[in-house]
């Protein structure tokens, strides 16, 4: 029986009580980390709706581009060779030349939107970021392939390269799926015009395209197009229209941009 203060101390009906109790907050909190846990998966495969069907999934933010993110991080992202998302997060915060800061996860989603993506930049606050940022934390593990990345050797001078070449190259090798105007078809993206990247994105950059083509592309065929051959395809779709930058003047800031940048040529 409890005394005149209501304290069962030293009583088994105390004993019960904590018990009782104790298995209630143990049953709260474990219904909480379940709850938490599946809304955490929910995120991730939110996320990965969102890094899949860019353009539908996050419409506001990409009016026009026909671009999603996988489109780039090809492979789920998944690939070393076909620039690789595993352990994205771990590598940020991070040093940007091309920004002359460094930039948070959040920063460089923001601008593949703006450049990548040809789109618009999302908040921190927003859903789409707030789900994109879930799904690049989750990225853990992966199956890499060896990095193949066009050697320094191979990267010959801007000047020995041919788009002439590269067309050709491209109209054996690629038009089968992009399209002879690369305007893309289907789940084939347009590699340039105006649903395609601007030209202040990453691969906006021959060196960089060539890498990705020669490592990644055909899709189920990597490193069958030579690292040379890749080089020239890359220049003739660099040397192709596309939507316009304008914020890229500020890039590179006290720097000149890299060589391969070639539509920083006018800056």
């Amino acid at each position: 029986a409890a005394d005149a203060t209501g304290d069962f101390s030293g009583t088994g009906e105390a004993t019960e009580v904590r018990a009782s109790v104790f298995l209630l907050l143990g049953v709260a909190l474990l219904s909480l980390g379940c709850a938490k846990k599946a809304a955490d998966v929910s995120d991730v495969s939110r996320g990965e709706e969102i890094f899949l069907r860019t353009p539908t999934a996050a419409k506001r933010f990409v009016p026009t581009s026909a671009l999603a993110c996988g489109n780039c991080h090809s492979h789920g992202g998944r690939v070393d060779a076909a620039l690789s998302l595993v352990r994205v997060a771990d590598r940020y915060p991070q040093m940007s030349k091309r920004d002359g800061r460094v930039n948070t996860l959040q920063d460089r989603i923001r601008g593949c939107f703006l450049r990548s993506l040809n789109g618009i930049a999302p908040s921190d606050d927003s859903e789409e970021m707030r789900l994109l940022v879930a799904w690049c934390q989750a990225q853990r593990e992966g199956a890499p392939a060896p990095p193949a990345m066009v050697s320094e050797a191979a990267r010959r001078p801007l000047k020995d390269l041919d788009a002439k070449r590269g067309q050709r190259s491209y109209q054996a090798k690629c038009a089968a799926c992009h399209g002879m105007g690369g305007e893309g078809a289907g789940a084939f993206p347009p590699l340039w015009g105006p649903r395609s990247y601007n030209d202040g994105a990453g691969l906006g950059r021959v060196y960089t395209l060539g890498a990705f083509i020669h490592n990644a592309m055909p899709l189920g065929q990597a490193g069958t197009i030579a690292e040379d051959e890749a080089l020239d395809i890359a220049l003739y779709i660099d040397s192709q229209p596309r939507p316009t930058f304008d914020a890229k003047k500020s890039d590179y800031p006290g720097n000149a941009p890299p060589v391969d940048a070639i539509y920083y040529l006018a800056r």
